[in-house]
């Protein structure tokens, strides 16, 4: 179940006061095609708010691919067991673990750029 995140605005960048932390995970079949996708805003990126999270739609046992913020050690709590994949240097699309939840990402992004034109998407 890869998990890719969105930063909180306000540290310094113009424009991102408005703009919402949030966690993406994609479920998986054996076969490794998507099955489900979730994206669920949080509180921001803290153990608490991570823990909470992986309670509330985790299962016990589960493996959480997830970036490199510590945060998200906090899955054991909620009986999962994080894989951390430092992505300094890299870009996340470049890595497996996060193919779906990147693909779902830029799939909602297109669907909403198109049904909503007043949105602007910049890149």
């Amino acid at each position: 179940m890869p998990v890719s995140v969105a930063s909180p605005g306000g540290y310094g960048r113009p424009g991102a006061e408005s703009k919402v932390p949030f966690v993406a995970a994609v479920s998986l079949s054996n076969d490794g095609r998507p099955l489900r996708s979730q994206l669920m805003p949080v509180p921001g990126f803290s153990l608490k708010a991570i823990e909470q999270w992986a309670r509330s739609c985790r299962v016990p046992g589960y493996t959480v691919p997830c970036g490199g913020l510590a945060c998200f050690t906090a899955v054991t709590a909620a009986g999962c067991l994080p894989q951390r994949t430092v992505i300094a240097g890299h870009k996340p699309r470049d890595l497996p673990e996060f193919q779906w939840v990147n693909s779902v990402l830029g799939n909602l992004e297109t669907h909403l750029a198109g049904r909503y034109p007043v949105f602007s998407f910049r890149k």
